[in-house]
């Protein structure tokens, strides 16, 4: 194996490492081999503090700093396990299911608003089922923070679409990228910060002019105290997508939404970097004034110092020999479906 000292950079996944710091992964990689890809990446998070701004394990991330130290022959990983993937069964209405038919002035269904959806199993499962039998797109699990909410007229206790919001905005979006004045370095390390509206739905019955902008002010104002509430930090900007060939983005207009430009229609998925899909209208809407400073500016430069201070801070840790000199690590299975392992301390 070569020494890490034969690398030429020491920045993976939107982090720099120390030295000392990949030699500790390396250390760890060495004395563990029969631990999984994924279980070494929990035990490499908890020892390094490499956690999402809720607070998790950055699996994903360091599942790639391990691929890449692999493939420039500092470490050599286990053999990837092949699993097939559960199948989510995804709830389904019957299209002609007689439902209330709604044509009336906004005013007199107000006032209206937006009802999170928790994780009750009816109320969910219902709210799946509305925007899989009736957008266009149907429903995808999330991947990642997400929050969902019914779109409810008080005085009527009336359903009247749906909204689902992640933390999946696109990996690289050249529009957006150079609206916000992004690099590589700040779109990697504050990508977090710009929620995705992957699902907009008005359900098919109710015909109520000027809901829909209505429903998206309403969601603009909420969803970054919620998303403070559920997931421990506040984000910026929220971004979606319009396809043209079935919709005019008239209700984003008329939030205030901004509009950028278009897609390629390449998807997340074209490694040729040929068109496959339709080009999308592209949308954001700042959540807060200084938004683009919290993206590039003085905000942005404060975390990714403060950021790189707890790495040096991390980076003075007792090595991994140091640790296991007083304590004799066991590893076991946590009590999770994935059966992740863990390094528990017992004292000798």
């Amino acid at each position: 194996m070569k020494s890490v000292e034969a690398l030429l950079k020491t920045t993976f996944s939107g982090r720099r490492f120390t030295r000392k710091q990949l030699a500790h992964v390396q250390q760890t990689v060495e004395q563990f081999p029969n631990l999984t890809r994924t279980e070494l990446a929990h035990t490499l998070c908890e020892h390094l503090s490499w956690k999402t701004p809720n607070g998790k394990n950055k699996v994903e991330s360091c599942l790639t700093l391990l691929e890449k130290l692999e493939a420039q022959g500092v470490i050599s990983l286990p053999a990837r396990q092949v699993r097939q993937a559960p199948q989510r069964r995804v709830p389904l209405l019957e299209k002609d299911t007689p439902e209330t038919p709604t044509e009336a002035a906004l005013d007199t269904l107000m006032p209206v608003r937006l009802e999170a959806v928790g994780s009750s199993e009816p109320d969910r499962e219902r709210w799946k089922a509305y925007l899989q039998t009736f957008h266009y797109l149907g429903y995808r699990q999330p991947v990642g923070p997400h929050r969902g909410y019914f779109i409810v007229s008080e005085p009527r206790q009336q359903r009247l679409g749906c909204l689902l919001f992640s933390a999946s905005a696109a990996g690289a979006l050249a529009p957006r990228d150079r609206w916000i004045g992004w690099d590589l370095q700040h779109r990697t390390k504050l990508l977090h910060l710009v929620l995705s509206n992957d699902r907009f739905l008005i359900f098919p019955w109710v015909h109520v002019p000027h809901l829909a902008s209505h429903a998206l002010s309403l969601a603009t104002r909420q969803i970054a105290e919620d998303w403070v509430q559920s997931f421990g930090y506040r984000p910026v900007l929220i971004e979606t997508f319009v396809d043209p060939t079935h919709f005019a983005g008239t209700c984003y207009r008329a939030a205030n939404w901004q509009f950028l430009g278009l897609t390629q229609g390449r998807g997340r998925l074209a490694p040729d970097h040929q068109s496959r899909i339709s080009k999308k209208e592209i949308f954001v809407y700042p959540l807060q004034s200084d938004w683009q400073q919290h993206l590039t500016g003085t905000a942005g430069a404060v975390q990714i110092q403060k950021r790189y201070r707890n790495d040096l801070q991390a980076s003075h840790a007792p090595s991994i020999d140091e640790l296991f000199g007083a304590r004799h690590p066991v590893v076991r299975r946590r009590p999770t479906r994935s059966s992740e392992r863990s390094l528990v301390w017992q004292r000798g």
